[in-house]
């Protein structure tokens, strides 16, 4: 059975524990990002737990959304602020997978998109997005990251 994003990257007993398959996954996610973003599809609301992904250790599936009725089509393709935007509700993660996550996903949506970015600013913008979320959270909730217990995971390399 599939399950989401957020189970299968943090959460105990559902995670993958391997380095190797979790890079797997999020460049799997990243790439199917790009790809519906080009379609001009946008999703309020695009958080891991709103990601469905059927996989193994070995085989990564199609993701899926979980929240169609925060599906919009824009028009094609999706406008850069609001493809910060999902990219930034997918890397709001917790703060021990920032560096594991935001930056091989930024990479493979970047190839799949055929953005370039020389200057780094397409990057500071998804990081000032991830920000500005964790912002709203610390103002609303009183802590700044996601805040829940990480499986054991084997280090990235």
């Amino acid at each position: 059975m599939p399950e989401t994003l957020r189970e299968r990257l943090w959460m105990k007993d559902t995670a993958l524990t391997t380095s190797r398959a979790r890079r797997g996954l999020i460049e799997a996610v990243a790439r199917w990002i790009a790809r519906i973003h080009t379609r001009g599809v946008w999703q309020r609301d695009l958080k891991p737990h709103n990601v469905l992904v059927p996989c193994t250790a070995e085989e990564i599936g199609e993701p899926v959304m979980f929240d169609i009725a925060a599906v919009r089509q824009m028009g094609s393709p999706v406008s850069a602020e609001r493809c910060a935007r999902n990219l930034g509700q997918i890397i709001d993660v917790p703060v021990p997978l920032d560096r594991e996550i935001g930056a091989p996903l930024l990479a493979a949506y970047m190839r799949e998109a055929g953005i370039e970015d020389e200057s780094g600013a397409w990057r500071r913008t998804v990081y000032e997005e991830v920000e500005r979320r964790r912002s709203q959270r610390l103002k609303a909730d009183g802590y700044l990251s996601i805040d829940e217990p990480l499986a054991v995971l084997e280090p990235t390399p």
